[in-house]
């Protein structure tokens, strides 16, 4: 189970969600704490002392009805965590990648707008012990949302200390985010203060054994904005080589042989020259197309008719299913709740196969459209887990979804980027996995 601490309506309560079971559960404080105690080193009586210590009212009969209904559940597991406490070890780099020099996203400049919507948008920002110590000294002996440091952060996974924890969430966002769309540990500590992940975003990078390729992670609103900004920061300013990125910034691989399709593999030599040949053509041609016809031109295919219909029943019944678990505990006027109702509305729309077919008839694509495209192929984005083949058409599929969702009047905010949303909701909350059944369709 995934447990999550909230403050919603004013109110803090932790929810469970059961992976496993598709649902949650919603605990008090107090039973949390009960929980949180109950670390396989503590008998009944143990549990019951250390869970008072942390302010909970707990008795011998509340503790042993609560976890006798977790038992039902089947989610207790017997004994002690095997996992250390404080350690973090990062994914460790190819070799010879520290010395490749570092191309950034060419004719890109990045500009935060600020007003926080990759911190409203994500359930889970994973934290290591450093960011922790770091927010907790930007924020002495101070309560945000109410909430005391010792509550502020809670494992990444299970109810037992992790080298990983996850921030506190206030309506549905990050709990330090305040009320003008900043964080609180940059606005008291700077940004050297924010967990890392936070900083590095919306950074990323690949190496293809020629270089270290940065680029840009298309979810959330001021990335894709950015594709018109002339005055914006440059992409890894100071990085020369690719042993001065931080050492937290995960460096994706190419492998030696990157599937493309159906039997064919190409070196990572071949795929760097067939995405610098591609970026081009993606900028004088509607990207949604160009991205359908490359996968069938790489993959040595002949052209396969662009159709929506296989990844729209298995997207639909996903997202349907997250919306009706996000809404059973989410508030009402949630980000991700109403980007979760405005990409249903928008699929139930696109079930009209007229609509559907003219959805993927040419168009001219905007700038937006581009940069999503040039920044996804600049660093490789999916090419290390899945065919490059199925990339690309999950590309064009998401262009068209996204292109539906710009005519759809049911968006959380006038300045929310469909095809942001989009990417935040495939990858950021997991409705990409109704996809993993397919490879490019034949």
């Amino acid at each position: 189970m995934l447990a999550r601490r909230h403050v919603i309506d004013g109110r803090e309560r932790v929810v469970l969600h059961d992976e496993a079971r598709g649902d949650h559960l919603e605990l008090s404080v107090e039973a949390w704490a009960v929980i949180a105690a109950a670390d396989g080193s503590r008998d009944l009586a143990g549990i019951v002392l250390a869970a008072t210590r942390a302010g909970a009212r707990a008795t011998e009969a509340s503790v042993r009805g609560l976890l006798e209904q977790l038992a039902a559940r089947d989610a207790l597991i017997e004994g002690v965590p095997e996992h250390a406490a404080d350690v973090v070890t990062p994914r460790p780099r190819g070799p010879g990648v520290a010395s490749l020099p570092v191309e950034a996203l060419p004719e890109y400049r990045f500009s935060c707008h600020g007003r926080g919507g990759c911190c409203r948008a994500y359930g889970s920002i994973l934290t290591t012990p450093h960011d922790r110590a770091r927010a907790q000294a930007a924020m002495p002996d101070c309560a945000i949302r109410t909430v005391p440091p010792q509550r502020w952060f809670t494992p990444a996974k299970g109810s037992a200390p992790t080298p990983l924890a996850v921030p506190f969430a206030h309506e549905g966002g990050c709990g330090f985010l305040g009320d003008d769309g900043l964080c609180e540990i940059h606005r008291r500590a700077g940004v050297q203060a924010k967990p890392r992940a936070c900083a590095a975003f919306p950074t990323i990078a690949a190496s293809d054994g020629v270089s270290v390729r940065v680029s840009v992670t298309p979810e959330c609103a001021c990335v894709l904005d950015s594709a018109a900004d002339v005055d914006g920061e440059s992409l890894a300013t100071g990085w020369a080589v690719g042993a001065d990125l931080p050492e937290t910034t995960v460096i994706d691989a190419l492998p030696e042989a990157v599937a493309v399709g159906p039997g064919v593999e190409w070196t990572p030599a071949q795929v760097r020259t067939a995405v610098d040949a591609a970026l081009p053509r993606v900028e004088r041609e509607d990207p949604a197309h160009a991205c359908w016809s490359l996968a069938d031109v790489w993959a040595g295919r002949s052209n396969t008719p662009p159709s929506l219909a296989p990844y729209m029943a298995l997207l639909r019944r996903r997202a349907t299913d997250v919306l009706r678990r996000h809404a059973a505990w989410r508030p009402a006027g949630d980000w991700v709740l109403g980007c979760l109702r405005w990409l249903v509305g928008t699929l139930h729309l696109l079930e009209d196969d007229e609509l559907a077919q003219g959805v993927l008839a040419q168009a001219a694509g905007d700038p937006v459209e581009r940069l999503y495209v040039r920044a996804s192929l600049w660093s490789y984005q999916g090419f290390t887990r899945r065919p490059v083949g199925a990339v690309l058409r999950r590309h064009a599929v998401k262009l068209w979804i996204a292109r539906v969702m710009a005519e759809v009047p049911l968006a959380p905010a006038e300045d929310a980027v469909p095809l942001a949303v989009l990417s935040m909701l495939l990858r950021g909350h997991g409705l990409q996995r109704a996809w993993d059944q397919l490879d490019a369709p034949r």
